[in-house]
């Protein structure tokens, strides 16, 4: 049985710090959001640009009313009302 060890590099310290900000994952989210807020820079998102908002609108109700008594008199009501 032979076994076979092999020696790890040495690394100087300007180098470790290179690797590690290389690697270093919160760096690269940072550099990420630093591209992102710089493509949305734009004056429409800066709110330099007007803003146009619309909104409508549209009810209406249907009622119908039919009531027969019971001296055969009958009641029909028909009510349509719009409201805009």
């Amino acid at each position: 049985m032979f076994s076979s060890l092999n020696a790890q590099n040495n690394l100087s310290l300007k180098d470790a710090i290179t690797k590690m900000l290389a690697n270093n994952f919160d760096i690269s989210i940072s550099k990420n959001d630093w591209s992102i807020a710089s493509m949305n820079n734009t004056k429409a998102n800066a709110g330099m640009l007007p803003r146009v908002n619309i909104n409508l609108s549209d009810n209406l109700s249907n009622n119908n009313l039919f009531q027969k008594f019971t001296n055969g008199t009958e009641i029909k009501r028909i009510l349509y009302l719009e409201i805009i």
